[in-house]
């Protein structure tokens, strides 16, 4: 055993992704930027460090301190606040692909630094930013196929023959718990959650090798985060301008028709707030330049953030997020 262990640490100084690997993994953000360039979307560089986090409850932010000082700072979780204050002072469509940090899951498809490519297109609506998403994929590899574009409501109506906007909760839990081996009490959000996640999701994948893509826009609008809300005639409810890319059933990307209204956003980072402590978890400061920013005025504009290391990870066929990373987290 203590030989083994000893390997390990001699191995580890290595990268876990291979040398090769680094190389093609260059090629791809050369063309990444080579298409911004050509679409006249400029690259930004946004702080690493700041003295707000995000309070979704759903995502923990690294803290640290400057000059042991008592005042907490926080590593991003996304440069998303800090870009949409350059889109309130003027700068026309942007693009980051920066580094974040997220206190949280660690294993085949997560690593608590990642790589994320986030862009904001004035006057796009989700649709056209839709478009784009799929556009970049396919400069990136000719085996990226967007397979169907589904709204929340169809793909629960496709595999569980239900609206999930307006099906009573006592239902709902009722499905929950027939369909998922779950003790623990759940609300309405869990429920939803847990069936997207669990019996929808796998479902995502077409039958061939191909890299598929389907989209599911136009979520419940409690899971609107900083996305508009619009009424839905087919769901026949309120729904967030939202959607996200799913690629043989994993996550890549959610993009946003963003939220103008100062005021609105204010009030879902208080509640967030609230959410969090009534979840038990550390009270973190919202973003009060962004508040700002927006009174200011930004303009009308849909944003994405897209997850480049597993978006990596599909384009070469690999397992593990690791072996798309020059050294992973357990080689930090």
């Amino acid at each position: 055993m203590l030989v083994f262990y000893r390997i390990i640490i001699m191995s580890h100084w290595k990268p876990s992704a291979t040398i090769q690997f680094l190389q093609q993994r260059n090629q791809y953000i050369r063309k990444i930027r080579e298409y911004f360039y050509n679409a006249k979307v400029l690259e930004v560089e946004t702080p690493i460090l700041s003295q707000f986090a995000t309070v979704d409850p759903n995502i923990e932010s690294f803290t640290t301190n400057f000059n042991n000082t008592a005042t907490p700072y926080y590593l991003r979780t996304s440069p998303e606040f800090a870009m949409k204050r350059l889109l309130a002072s003027g700068s026309g469509d942007i693009y980051s692909i920066a580094r974040v940090f997220r206190n949280e899951q660690h294993g085949r498809l997560h690593n608590p630094e990642f790589s994320m490519l986030e862009w904001y297109r004035i006057k796009f609506t989700l649709n056209d930013l839709m478009d784009e998403v799929t556009k970049l994929l396919t400069s990136l590899s000719t085996e990226f196929n967007e397979v169907a574009r589904y709204s929340y409501a169809q793909v629960f109506q496709k595999y569980l023959a239900i609206n999930p906007h307006i099906i009573e909760t006592s239902k709902l839990l009722t499905i929950t718990h027939n369909n998922i081996n779950i003790t623990s009490n759940l609300t309405r959000e869990d429920c939803l959650d847990l069936l997207f996640n669990q019996i929808i999701q796998p479902k995502l994948i077409a039958d061939n090798k191909q890299l598929n893509g389907y989209y599911i826009h136009s979520y419940p609008q409690q899971m609107a985060d900083l996305a508009q809300i619009n009424f839905c005639k087919q769901s026949n409810a309120l729904v967030a301008n939202r959607f996200e890319l799913f690629i043989n059933g994993i996550e890549i990307a959610n993009g946003y028709y963003e939220l103008l209204d100062a005021i609105e956003q204010q009030q879902r980072f208080i509640k967030a707030q609230q959410q969090r402590k009534a979840n038990n978890k550390n009270p973190v400061p919202y973003d009060k330049n962004l508040i700002v920013a927006l009174k200011a005025g930004m303009p009308c504009c849909s944003g994405v953030a897209l997850g480049l290391d597993r978006v990596f990870m599909l384009l070469q066929n690999k397992d593990f997020i690791a072996d798309v990373m020059p050294f992973d987290f357990n080689r930090c």
